[in-house]
């Protein structure tokens, strides 16, 4: 006589078995073939060279002894005069100002108005391009923090 038999009383170890026990071994069964596939696969990527880990990748994008061009912006954003400045500077600077059409040259007031800001601005075009001319970049961002870094530098790359 069978122990899951309607006789014995013990009919509702089938449900159990075919609706809880087996879809767990089942999802156990994914979860750890999931975990063996990711580690084959991070262990390929590694064996190329490339980093899996924010510490690794915090060591692969440090290249020490190189010139940091993202030091240099971030002098030039210092040096660069305020919008108060170009405002005053600038007519028409942080509104629509209708450009010339081709050919045309720009009025007179418009030309000495961006000559005198491109001289007032002169030390900081010269060590932005310096720093174009360099083939290392890194902000210093903390990666420790995933998904929740601060990108504190990235509002004055947008405006710059």
């Amino acid at each position: 006589m069978s122990i899951l038999s309607l006789k014995t009383g013990q009919w509702w170890k089938l449900p159990v078995l075919l609706f809880i026990v087996l879809p767990l071994v089942l999802l156990l069964t994914w979860h750890v073939g999931l975990k063996i596939r990711t580690a084959w696969i991070l262990s390929e990527i590694r064996d190329t060279g490339l980093p899996t880990t924010v510490a690794e990748l915090d060591a692969y994008l440090d290249e020490p002894g190189k010139m940091n061009a993202v030091e240099i912006f971030l002098e030039v954003f210092e040096l660069v005069e305020s919008d108060s400045d170009l405002e005053a500077l600038l007519p028409g600077y942080g509104r629509d100002v209708e450009e010339p059409d081709y050919g045309v040259h720009w009025p007179e007031e418009l030309s000495e108005a961006r000559r005198d800001l491109l001289l007032l601005n002169r030390e900081a075009l010269a060590r932005s391009s310096e720093a174009v001319g360099l083939t290392f970049a890194r902000y210093p961002i903390n990666m420790d923090e995933g998904i929740e870094v601060l990108l504190p530098y990235l509002g004055q790359v947008r405006s710059f």
